[in-house]
């Protein structure tokens, strides 16, 4: 999505040379999606840590009714 979204500015702004086109794309995998440790930056001393998932973190959550897509 990052691709297309860049792609698009470019073409908005001019950027780009006019005797070429321009090509968009990616994939995703969200079997690859990480699990976020918040506190690893800065440590984590004794007890137990709290571990973030990366897919309902970032915005599979539906906008609607606020549970997992």
């Amino acid at each position: 999505m990052k691709a297309i979204s860049l792609a698009a500015q470019s073409i908005e702004a001019s950027a780009h040379d006019k005797t070429f086109a321009l090509l968009a794309g990616g994939m995703e995998s969200m079997s690859n999606v990480p699990h976020y440790l918040p506190t690893s930056r800065s440590g984590q001393a004794l007890g137990h840590a709290k571990i973030i998932d990366g897919i309902i973190h970032d915005g599979l959550v539906g906008s609607v009714d606020d549970t997992c897509m």
